[in-house]
């Protein structure tokens, strides 16, 4: 991991969960492209939830790590 992400993911792991953050810190924590992020605005399709605030987006992130949360695939098997 470049030093640059790791202290982008720090400093967003420091946020509280009402923390709005940016398309991109929303992207980096959660390992996606931007364009994943607006594709999915867009589409709706992987329910990724975010705020618009006048013409700015942004993603709670309290509500991106449920999504996440919601999203961890746990083994099956015995």
């Amino acid at each position: 991991m470049s030093p640059s992400l790791h202290q982008t993911l720090a400093h967003i792991e420091a946020l509280s969960d009402s923390a709005l953050l940016t398309p991109d810190e929303a992207a980096a924590w959660l390992r996606l492209s931007p364009q994943t992020l607006a594709n999915d605005r867009a589409t709706h399709r992987l329910g990724i939830p975010f705020a618009r605030l006048g013409r700015a987006v942004r993603y709670p992130k309290g509500e991106l790590s449920n999504w996440r949360n919601e999203r961890t695939v746990r083994s099956t098997a015995i």
